[in-house]
């Protein structure tokens, strides 16, 4: 969650290797937690700003 906070509230100011770095990161990650499972480590309100988050990077597709 924090590369995710670091890659929002960077806005792409960061250089590529850095974002690509944290996006990787982040990717495996989300694969050990899994996205199903994320509701569950948080509260919903905090759940659904991340995974708008998420979707935002790229990171899991949109619906």
């Amino acid at each position: 969650m924090l590369e995710v906070i670091f890659l929002v509230s960077s806005a792409g100011r960061q250089l590529a290797e850095a974002r690509e770095r944290e996006l990787g990161i982040a990717a495996e990650l989300l694969g050990e937690v899994g996205v199903a499972n994320i509701p569950m480590h948080m509260s919903e309100e905090e759940a659904a700003e991340l995974l708008f988050d998420l979707k935002t990077l790229g990171l899991i597709p949109r619906r």
